[in-house]
Formats: structure tokens, sequence, C-alpha cells
């Protein structure tokens, strides 16, 4: 009875999930503020249909502890929701396939999670920033105090000025849709990957860098069938395709070691799907030096498994 548009955080050490926003559902009722954004009785910021799928749209402000979402319009939710039509003030002959206004889709009006206080909060962002629509790189910067969001040209959000400021255009080999990317803490770099494409944005000179290394996995693939972080306690970045195979690439020597197809068949007790075909999503702790990966079907199916991976233990500092 509810659409797709629910928040869940993964408990890492208690292997639970925690639901902290069950989503929109045919018995939602909101209206727009001043700005065009939703809001239920109270004033406060109710998203829906925030997200179509997660792409690398999705970022966490360690400081401020606010999960940052780049909205991304889905146009799934007109039989779901169908009284949106009415609070977004669209007249019929204007509901066309997930048109949700002109304010709602827009990028550059950051939609955030504060954990602390378990309640969504959009802001609106006057002037330039990101568009409509994309599926770009979204990774929150300690140093910088910013999240930086690669869409055609590299944006920097500031937080504490509630603004965008426009940056170099996207090295040309990762600026499709759809890119991996992930952030290297030891040396301040935005490592991006799609299909045949690697590159880096180096931040401390602002600057994009294309790479060809040895061993370079032939397809990286894209957000729907690889995985793409960096694997801080070793200084490394780990790609892992989603039917098994994971290569990682070493910053120091520039390049790739091929690990083979690690994926753990004989542990997963699937009955619906064939765990080869299915996606996956996930996220590296540096916490735990873990990789995990959460392997889950579309609504349609019950089955779901979260794997751990460590890379290798990092060497003890002596």
């Amino acid at each position: 009875g509810r659409y797709m548009d629910d928040l869940w955080f993964y408990d890492a050490n208690a292997h639970r999930w925690i639901c902290l926003y069950p989503g929109a559902s045919k018995d939602t009722k909101l209206h727009l503020d001043q700005h065009g954004f939703e809001v239920n009785a109270q004033g406060e910021h109710i998203p829906v249909s925030y997200l179509s799928h997660a792409y690398n749209n999705t970022t966490y402000n360690t400081d401020l502890r606010l999960y940052h979402i780049m909205w991304t319009q889905c146009p799934w939710w007109g039989k779901a929701v169908p009284q949106r039509w009415e609070w977004l003030g669209i007249p019929e002959d204007k509901r066309t396939y997930g048109n949700a206004g002109p304010v709602i889709p827009l990028t550059k009006h950051p939609l955030l999670w504060d954990v602390a206080q378990g309640k969504w909060d959009r802001r609106f962002v006057e002037g330039t920033g990101p568009g409509g629509r994309f599926e770009g790189i979204a990774e929150y910067i300690p140093s910088l105090k910013k999240t930086v969001y690669t869409q055609g040209t590299t944006w920097f959000y500031d937080y504490a000025a509630n603004s965008w400021m426009a940056g170099p255009k996207v090295a040309a080999a990762v600026a499709a849709y759809d890119s991996n990317g992930c952030f290297d803490s030891k040396r301040e770099r935005i490592y991006a990957a799609k299909a045949k494409g690697f590159a880096y944005f180096d931040l401390k000179c602002s600057k994009w860098q294309e790479v060809q290394a040895e061993g370079q996995p032939a397809d990286l693939g894209c957000t729907s069938n690889a995985q793409l972080y960096f694997d801080s306690a070793n200084g490394v970045v780990l790609w892992h395709k989603s039917h098994g195979p994971i290569a990682v690439y070493d910053p120091e020597s520039n390049r790739w070691t091929d690990l083979g197809d690690t994926l753990p068949l004989s542990q997963i007790p699937w009955k619906s799907y064939n765990p080869r075909l299915m996606l996956f999503s996930g996220f590296y702790s540096a916490a735990l030096n873990v990789h995990f990966f959460y392997m889950a079907g579309d609504s349609g199916f019950n089955d779901a498994t979260m794997l751990a991976y460590r890379y290798k233990r990092a060497a003890e500092k002596k």
C-alpha cells in the first residue's frame, strides 16, 4: 500500500534494517509551501518519489550528519499516489508521465535527511546550480565542508551559504549519465568510472585527469551493474561487477589487479531468482574496513542477501 520512496538505514553491527521513513501511500495528503515543495500539515518537508534508482546521487555529510540526496525525478508514482496531481495543482490535460511541476525535480535544491532530528529538509537554493534530472556523482568532501556533484559541470555545494559554485567541466570519458564514483580521502580525489572511461578529479588543483592504467577492466559498467568504492584502510579503489568479478586499482602504481570471480553462490540460498542476474548496491565502512554489497530484487522478489567483503587488512603502523 505504499510507493517505493521509503528510506532505510542498515545497522552493520546488528545486521538489521531500520525504517526511517515509510514513504508515500494512498492516504498521503500534502500541500505545496512557498517554494513549491511538498509539506505536511505541520509544514515539514515530505518528499514523494525522490529517486527512481539511487545511481551515485547520494552522499553523507559526516560533519552535519545529513544524508544528502540529489533529487532524481521518478515518473512511476501516478498510479500509486494519484492524489498527488491535486496538491501539485497540475490540470488534467498536463498530467503527463511523471510531471511534478517545474520546481520539485531540480537537483540544485538539496534533499537532506537529518539523522539527529529524524526529519527531511528540502533547501531552496537561489541562483545557479545543477539543473533538472541527471544521474551524476555526489561526494561529500570533509576538508571543504562541501559536496561535489558532477553534472557535465563540476558543482560545489556550500552548506553554510546554501549555494552552488560551478567548477571545471567533467572529463569527457566519464561525463556520460550513470557513472560510478568514489572519494579518495588519502589523495583528495574523486574517481569516476563508466564503460571504458576512467578519470579522477583532483580537488587540490581543481582539475580532471583521464586515466588509462595497466590491467584496467575493458568495461567498467555503470551504477546498475557495478560498484566503485575507495578502500581507505589500504588506499586503493575497489571495483566490483555485480555478477562476481572484483578488481583493485592502486593509484601509486597506476595499475589494476584482477581478483577474479568472488561471488559465493553456494552461500546464497535463493530460490526465486538467479543471483548472478541480481543487481547490487552497497557501501564501504572505513570503521570496519569492510565492503558491503546488498543483493536485492525489485518489489516482486522477497529474497535479499547482504554480503560483506574485506580486500585485506591494512598494514599496521609502527
